[in-house]
């Protein structure tokens, strides 16, 4: 198990019962800031997408992000908003495989190690891309209008009344 699984990112977005999506496994456009929301109409494949990128990019101004929590019920079990749409967020693990014994071709192996991992999808995605189990690999560097982070700390341990 990676670092990330470990660290509650991931429970947090899918709940105990490992969820698609933070509010649970049925998609729903109007829980969560993306592609779908904002075009009113199911986006599932890639010409579909390119439609209405061309509409959107061509009748609003850049970025088109949501204010956190909105769209609203899109709240996972724990109550955290926005784990799914709005902006993708980074996430300090390096990507690794889940199964550290597979490889997955030069093409991905050379990722391992070097790129952190996005989640959560943005505004832009469709629906499978905004699933609480989707990650994407992507070097330091890397920045667009869908992409922004999340500020998390682990809560200090309650000190025991004595």
């Amino acid at each position: 198990m990676t670092a990330e699984r470990r660290t509650g990112r991931e429970y947090a977005a899918r709940g105990p019962a490992g969820r698609l999506w933070p509010w649970g496994d049925d998609w729903n456009p109007h829980r969560a800031a993306s592609a779908e929301h904002r075009a009113g109409r199911a986006i599932t494949n890639g010409p579909t997408w390119r439609t209405w990128w061309a509409e959107h990019h061509a009748a609003a101004q850049l970025p088109s992000t949501s204010a956190v929590g909105t769209p609203a019920g899109g709240e996972s079990c724990c109550g955290a908003a926005d784990m799914a749409g709005n902006v993708q967020k980074w996430t300090a693990s390096t990507y690794q495989p889940y199964d550290p014994t597979r490889t997955c071709g030069e093409l991905y192996d050379h990722l391992f190690g070097i790129y952190k991992i996005l989640r959560g999808g943005g505004w832009t995605a469709f629906r499978f891309q905004i699933r609480a189990v989707e990650r994407i690999a992507a070097g330091p560097q890397y920045s667009n209008f869908t992409t922004g982070f999340r500020c998390a700390v682990d809560l200090a341990p309650a000190k025991s009344a004595v």
